[in-house]
């Protein structure tokens, strides 16, 4: 009852200025704060901090400072913090939170939440205190983008809510050349579903679904956000969505997470701070080695660089875990994302292409604390021999010949020096596969096949046997 009284109170000194302070909101559309900062280093870490919450718990201000003297001794490149920065968005709150920012050796970003901007029309004041409540940034060729989540699902300041839409879009859209982008804010997109009911917990309905394809339009890497107070781990296709826990003390524990940014993936977990048994040691140093290393490897591979393979070739696909270093990565979940619309939840597997072209492979490691994310692009092609010989490789052996005179029937032989099990398939001059000819077990000897039905041009049958492949090309003429 107390703190309803409080909000009223609140409310109506704020509302008798409110239009003088949104007045001076839009001095603040597109703002960016440091807008390049680039060491050029091969891989970085930042620390996510979330809902400092300055006056909700007596141990609020104890647990940000602690966090505040350990991120400074571990270096790293910068702190964002995902909103909640006071209880009742008091300046004095603001006062005590900023005072312990500024401690921080490197540079930091903050967004509003909810306790920050409520009610809505203390946004101006916000802005006045802590700047621009959404921009962008960029470092080590990684965009940041901040935004202001009760504004992204305002319907009482219509005209901000757009704005900061326009700002949004208009920033991704100049964003193909960054190797990873992030997003900051305050409230989670979901906490366990895309399409849960819209709450107090998440982003509402439908702007939710607007910035959910987002994500996959313009391929970000990861959305971290805070507000729950707790760690949750999920993922939408390939972006990483990651809610940390509060240094503010409630619930327990408390403390912050580490973010490591590779140039194919990203890492992060969290480091506690504050348990019910009082304040912990955290971590001393963040190694530049990855926890989590990826490999995809193939048998026989072909010119054109190690992430190049050979059609119908089986590629294998395995995580390593650095668990003795880092025992907390143990109970992992996996998944591979091969590009094709197939997956593998184990942790070791294998898959193959049919089809030749670029797919892009997503590999994570995960459980409810930590999660890691790496990507690779692999170029599937078909190699073929062009004679119309016969091919031979000591074993097999594989030929063609004109059926009749019309040169758009042929018939494919081949030898096979023992019983296997064969696959035999026909592919257009770009490597495209156009016919599955057989594919199966077969006696030793010599096998004959007729291919018809082709439009005019040039072909290759290709036939594999086990690990082994022989190649012939034939040319189909379609006469009037």
């Amino acid at each position: 009852m107390l703190n309803s009284v409080i909000y009223i109170v609140i409310g109506a000194i704020l509302t008798l200025s409110s239009n003088i302070l949104l007045s001076e909101s839009s001095k603040y559309q597109n703002s960016k704060v440091n807008p390049v900062l680039n060491t050029g280093r091969n891989s970085y870490f930042f620390i996510h901090l979330s809902d400092p919450q300055f006056y909700f718990t007596q141990m609020a201000d104890d647990i940000t400072d602690s966090c505040v003297v350990q991120i400074n001794k571990l270096g790293a490149a910068f702190t964002i913090v995902a909103g909640d920065l006071g209880m009742m968005g008091y300046p004095s709150e603001w006062t005590d939170c900023k005072q312990s920012l500024d401690r921080l050796l490197n540079p930091y970003y903050v967004v509003p939440g909810n306790h920050d901007v409520f009610p809505y029309f203390s946004l101006a004041q916000y802005r006045d205190f802590w700047g621009p409540d959404y921009y962008s940034f960029t470092y080590d060729s990684c965009l940041f983008i901040a935004l202001n989540s009760p504004l992204l699902e305002d319907t009482q300041l219509p005209d901000e809510h757009a704005k900061q839409d326009s700002f949004l879009f208009a920033t991704l859209e100049q964003s193909d050349n960054y190797l990873h982008k992030f997003w900051f804010f305050h409230y989670p997109l979901y906490q366990s579903s895309p399409t849960e009911a819209s709450s107090d917990g998440n982003v509402d309905r439908p702007q939710r679904d607007t910035l959910l394809k987002y994500l996959t339009d313009y391929d970000i890497t990861a959305v971290l956000t805070g507000h729950t107070h707790s760690n949750i781990i999920l993922n939408y296709g390939c972006t990483d969505l990651i809610t940390g826990f509060s240094s503010c003390g409630t619930p327990l524990p408390a403390g912050y997470r580490i973010v490591k940014v590779y140039e194919n993936g990203v890492e992060s977990f969290p480091v506690v701070i504050y348990t019910n048994s009082g304040f912990e040691k955290g971590i001393d140093t963040v190694r530049d080695e990855k926890i989590v290393t990826p490999t995809i490897s193939v048998e026989n591979p072909v010119a054109g660089g190690a992430d190049t393979i050979l059609a119908d070739s089986t590629v294998y696909f395995n995580m390593i875990i650095d668990s003795i270093s880092y025992p907390g990565w143990s109970n992992l979940n996996y998944k591979w994302e091969f590009g094709d619309s197939n997956t593998s939840t184990a942790r070791d597997t294998s898959h193959s292409y049919s089809d030749i072209g670029e797919y892009i492979i997503t590999a994570r490691a995960y459980n409810q604390q930590s999660v890691a994310s790496y990507r690779f692009k692999i170029v599937v092609k078909q190699i073929c021999v062009e004679e119309s010989y016969p091919i031979s490789n000591h074993q097999l052996s594989i030929s063609n010949t004109t059926i009749g005179d019309t040169d758009n029937t042929k018939l494919i032989s081949y030898y096979l020096p023992s019983a296997a099990f064969v696959n035999l398939c026909v592919y257009d001059i770009t490597g495209r596969r156009v016919r599955e000819l057989y594919k199966g077990q077969q006696d030793k000897g010599v096998h004959n096949i007729t291919v018809s039905g082709l439009e005019t041009g040039i072909y290759f049958v290709r036939l594999t046997v086990d690990k082994e492949s022989v190649s012939t090309k034939i040319t189909i003429t379609i006469k009037d």
